[in-house]
């Protein structure tokens, strides 16, 4: 064998073996980047977490409709009591309360992924954070709670729904140093959700055909959202619930329960008049028409969870013993009649998504 075809052998193993190295450290990168926690998961060491954000506040307050993302600096301690502070951009978000909030409407948080990635995190960058929406300073307080718990309860029937993060917010305007004191909520990133439940993003979001849900998830949705009493809220057109694609079906997981029952806001309206309820507090069933055993199998295991959502709701310390015990009577005014499920006075979704 002459020396020229040994040198290529060796020189055809070591690009070999450079090509293995490089792909372990590529797979091993992206096996890190797979596990590493987000800035989410980095907040939820305590029931309550103190949270500072100066920015422009008061741009914020007084462009509503401004599609502007102002800088800010978001401050907090993790759970070794460690001072995180982070530069994010911030922006309004939402329709009602955009215009309705008093104080600070809601707001949409926006992490930068390199400084995220270089901290070791994952590079979730996209939190929506919610907040006081009436002018009553306990009212509104207690308002942000009772949504924030209707976020909790879904959680306890499925891993597939929003994580929450209960928030003490200090605003600070950066020009004026004056401060505003909330209370609030931090919701998780939906491709941090996608990515935690091994699900995909969807495009379509209007008349997607029946065939194309999970059946039971939708059911599951739509019983939950009848738990509670929300009708502010629509399959046929995305609207409160955020399509994901898992298992070559489609998922829709619901948000935005400031108008249910459960939550009970002054300024909540019946959402449709079609639906044949005349009060907030009415319950009415928004699912598809579809096989009645099938309904009845979805009921009978959420009625299994009922001793869990009642606990759910009693060990929610931030929330005072007489609001705790309001809800817990409307929640048992469900489980006294789960044998009736009130339909709206016209089909508004089977005749549109059936076909």
């Amino acid at each position: 064998m002459t020396n020229a075809t040994l040198n290529r052998r060796k020189t055809n193993q070591n690009t070999l073996l450079f090509s293995i190295i490089v792909f372990l450290l590529s797979f091993s990168s992206s096996l890190k980047a797979d596990n590493a926690p987000s800035i989410f998961d980095i907040m939820q060491h305590s029931e309550v977490l103190d949270l500072t954000i100066t920015t422009n506040l008061n741009a914020i307050k007084d462009n509503r409709r401004s599609a502007v993302e102002y800088t800010a600096t978001i401050q907090f301690k993790d759970g070794d009591q460690k001072l995180q502070s982070w530069e994010t951009g911030v922006s309004l978000r939402g329709n009602f309360r955009r215009m309705k909030c008093a104080d600070i409407p809601p707001l949409k948080l926006n992490f930068k992924k390199k400084e995220l990635t270089a901290a070791g995190l994952a590079k979730f960058d996209d939190y929506k954070l919610v907040t006081h929406c009436v002018e009553e300073r306990k009212k509104a307080k207690e308002l942000v709670l009772k949504e924030y718990l209707a976020y909790k309860l879904y959680n306890g029937i499925t891993d597939h729904s929003y994580r929450v993060q209960l928030l003490n917010i200090t605003f600070i305007d950066q020009q004026s140093g004056d401060k505003i004191k909330q209370s609030g909520f931090l919701i998780e990133d939906t491709a941090e959700l996608r990515h935690r439940i091994g699900a995909e993003k969807v495009k379509e979001k209007i008349n997607v055909p029946y065939a194309q849900f999970n059946s039971a998830q939708v059911r599951e949705v739509a019983l939950f959202q009848y738990f509670i009493g929300n009708s502010d809220w629509d399959l046929s057109v995305s609207r409160n619930v955020k399509y994901v694609l898992k298992d070559h079906q489609i998922l829709a997981i619901p948000y935005d329960f400031d108008f249910s029952g459960l939550v009970d806001a002054p300024y909540a309206l019946v959402a449709n008049p079609k639906l044949g309820i005349y009060s907030i507090k009415e319950r009415v069933y928004l699912g598809f028409d579809e096989d009645e055993q099938m309904l009845r199998e979805s009921l009978e295991s959420l009625k299994a969870k009922k001793s869990t959502l009642q606990q759910i709701v009693k060990d929610f310390n931030p929330l005072k013993k007489k609001a705790k015990r309001e809800i817990l009577t409307y929640l048992n005014t469900f489980f006294d009649n789960v044998e009736v499920l009130q339909r709206p006075e016209t089909s508004l979704f089977a005749s549109k998504l059936n076909d």
